[in-house]
């Protein structure tokens, strides 16, 4: 078992949650990137690095009705294929190197979700309880199925969200806890539980 961890901070959940919010021109983000002494991430494609470590994707959306800045930021990773083996050494390859991560050769889905556990009880200290939860189970690999975890709050006028979903840098083999920031108006609806995947993955 193998396990990649760059655990959050207060600090990184309140810039994750700005990030939301920039302007989507190039000079906007480069400068909310160098304010907070973020860099471009070597060796993932179009993505970010926190000043603690964290890997962050964004993009940008022009379709009417739909949010026009969404935010990832990896946090922790693990394979799903390699949890029961000593054998995750493409993971260790993908995750070993970024700054502020650490590898954790003997831990796999528990310290994910502890991750994942911990994350939730800091974004709820920080905005309350969650508007929304959902776990829905999903297939890993040919024969197995998970539990993804997911919850959502209010934050103004945008959302913060916890989710475990595929890691976008490799194609689905590792799967990744995230924080998610969405821009999204204060009067519009949160989707109810059952429809909370659904809604997650449109922002994709």
């Amino acid at each position: 078992m193998t396990l990649a961890i760059c655990p959050l901070t207060p600090e990184v959940v309140h810039q994750v949650a700005r990030m939301a919010t920039v302007p989507s021109d190039e000079r906007s983000f480069d400068n909310f990137l160098a304010g907070l002494g973020w860099r471009y991430a070597g060796g993932f494609d179009d993505s970010y690095q926190t000043a603690a470590g964290q890997v962050v994707w964004s993009t940008h959306y022009a379709a009417s009705g739909r949010p026009d800045q969404v935010v990832w930021a990896a946090f922790c990773v693990y394979d799903p294929e390699y949890d029961d083996e000593q054998n995750a050494d493409y993971l260790a390859e993908v995750w070993g190197g970024p700054d502020g991560w650490t590898l954790r050769r003997e831990e796999g889905r528990a310290a994910f979700d502890l991750a994942w556990d911990s994350a939730a009880e800091m974004v709820g200290g920080i905005l309350g309880p969650p508007a929304v939860t959902a776990v829905e189970r999903e297939a890993v690999g040919d024969d197995r199925e998970e539990e993804f975890r997911m919850a959502v709050w209010r934050n103004g006028d945008s959302v913060l969200a916890l989710a475990q979903d595929a890691d976008p840098v490799c194609y689905s083999n590792f799967v990744s806890d995230f924080l998610v920031a969405v821009r999204y108006p204060a009067d519009r609806p949160l989707p109810p539980a059952a429809d909370l995947t659904e809604w997650y993955q449109g922002l994709q």
